[in-house]
């Protein structure tokens, strides 16, 4: 190589090298400085992203540990509540096993009835007061439990929930009709119930959020919510937003006999005053036509009876019809006589209505082959109403995903009120002449620390499934972070050697480049 003053070229390798050392020193600087293996995806892509996802679930998992230790917790304080109701139960059994005994009179009966109706008082009040952060944990709660008939699942509505703000006695009985373009409406059947009444409601935008077509994609559910009625339906995938739910939204009676006058058809069936909605599972049995032709049709809403002429001039006769009682015993004929007789119609022991007859001008002829169809209801749904009392249920997230049956640990905690017992004032007492109250009384406090005893077993089997839950919790976690460490975290010893060996480069790399810029100023001696 040619020797010049101009370019140095042995300048500019060492410093390019003396750069290239420098960079590599001042990253196993930054590694060893944050003690983290890869500091960006330029490093290693792959591990960062497992580390990533390695380092959410982790995260994820810590919490679903607190969770479920907190879940514990709540468990913890149900049973405390428990063993404190069962001391009391515990003390009462023993005043009437006292207050049975026959060396004591009614008035000592009487003192031991004011501590016995006290006790009586604490244990509704400690089933009240317990809770965790503000919920109540065994006092029960309300509960709205629903019914409906055959046809809902035939229309492609799965189920219905009633509010318990907005439903709080039994038997709200609705119809439901559904226009096949986006107007649904719910007819108040019962006048006796507490709920709303009847609303349209237009369910555009809720079915537009579900559907991409007309139907849900196949396997999937969706919510209607019709807020102002307290009601929510679960739609499946057979519920065609374009085909009408079209029940018939009157009740009426609609003679088809020849033989009997079209009066007959002017007849009434109201269910004012009547408890219609304890028929309703029951006429779900009555769908198969019986031999004459009569039952009930789900898919309609109709009740079909089948009737005859009676031998007597202007009267006719209700045939039997399995589990339908006409007035005259259930599966039994009924005679009719002329006009206005108020005939209860029931089923499976639940009165539905009564119909009256506007008049019968039938010949004596015992012609048979008419039918009156009493309308009772197509999608019909109603409610069964529970203050408080059963259990209250709890879901707990011990899992990172979204699988229910994976991720949640759900528990139900049993009410443990005086009333829910059978132990309260309103059932039982110690006082009276004689010992019998207090007999009764004491069975039924045994009954009560049998059914309070299956309660803490069943808060101590979910106390059990916790403590399993979250030894598991532990163990995942401990995997997970190693996994994530082993990915990501930076094998200190090897860098600081590697760190080292650039500190000695560097030092090398800048005193090689102070020697080549020495090297021009030696050409300048051949000038002398």
């Amino acid at each position: 190589m040619a020797l010049n003053l101009i370019s140095n070229f042995a300048a500019n390798v060492a410093h390019r090298n003396l750069a290239k050392t420098d960079e590599m020193a001042s990253n196993s600087l930054a590694k060893l400085s944050s003690g983290v293996r890869v500091l960006s995806a330029a490093d290693d892509a792959a591990s960062l992203a497992i580390g990533s996802r390695l380092a959410a679930e982790v995260g994820a998992q810590r919490q679903a540990s607190v969770n479920a230790g907190q879940a514990g917790s709540l468990l913890q304080i149900a049973d405390g509540a428990y063993t404190v109701i069962n001391d009391i139960l515990i003390r009462m059994k023993a005043l009437a096993v006292q207050s049975a005994s026959g060396q004591l009179s009614s008035t000592e009966r009487t003192i031991l009835q004011t501590e016995f109706l006290a006790l009586q008082n604490e244990v509704s009040r400690v089933a009240n007061d317990t809770e965790f952060n503000g919920v109540k944990l065994i006092s029960g709660s309300a509960t709205n439990a629903t019914v409906s008939t055959a046809a809902l699942s035939a229309v492609g509505i799965q189920s219905a929930d009633f509010s318990t703000t907005s439903h709080t006695q039994d038997n709200n009985l609705y119809r439901i009709t559904y226009d096949g373009s986006n107007q649904l409406t719910l007819t108040k059947l019962d006048a006796a119930g507490t709920g709303p009444n009847t609303a349209t409601v237009n369910i555009q935008s809720q079915l537009d959020a579900l559907m991409t077509g007309n139907t849900l994609t196949a396997g999937t559910t969706g919510k209607i919510q019709l807020t102002n009625l307290g009601v929510t339906l679960t739609i499946d995938d057979t519920f065609d937003r374009t085909v009408a739910i079209s029940a018939t939204t009157t009740n009426n009676v609609v003679a088809a006999n020849a033989q009997i006058s079209a009066a007959t058809a002017a007849a009434a069936f109201t269910t004012t005053g009547v408890t219609v909605a304890g028929a309703v599972t029951s006429l779900a049995s009555l769908t198969a036509l019986d031999t004459n032709g009569a039952g009930y049709d789900a898919t309609t809403g109709v009740l079909r009876i089948a009737v005859a002429n009676n031998t007597t001039s202007n009267s006719i006769d209700f045939l039997a019809l399995a589990g339908v009682n006409f007035g005259s015993g259930a599966g039994t004929l009924h005679s009719l006589a002329a006009g206005g007789e108020a005939v209860t119609v029931s089923v499976g022991g639940e009165a539905i209505g009564t119909l009256t007859l506007s008049g019968v001008t039938s010949t004596t002829t015992a012609a048979t082959g008419g039918f009156i169809e009493i309308n009772i209801g197509q999608a019909a749904i109603y409610n069964d109403y529970t203050a408080s009392g059963g259990s209250t249920s709890f879901t707990f997230k011990i899992g990172t995903g979204n699988v229910a049956t994976e991720d949640d640990l759900t528990f139900s905690i049993n009410s443990a009120t005086a009333t829910t017992l059978g132990v309260d004032s309103g059932a039982i007492q110690i006082d009276g002449t004689t010992g019998a109250n207090a007999e009764t009384a004491s069975a039924a406090i045994t009954t009560a620390i049998n059914t309070l005893n299956t309660s803490r077993s069943t808060i101590g089997a979910a106390q059990n499934r916790l403590s399993f839950a979250s030894a598991n919790l532990s163990t995942a976690i401990e995997n997970a972070e190693a996994a994530r460490s082993e990915l990501m975290d930076l094998d200190v010893a090897s860098e600081m050697t590697n760190f080292t060996s650039k500190q000695v480069l560097l030092q090398a790399g800048v005193s090689m480049l102070a020697q080549a810029n020495q090297l021009p100023q030696n050409l300048l001696r051949l000038f002398q």
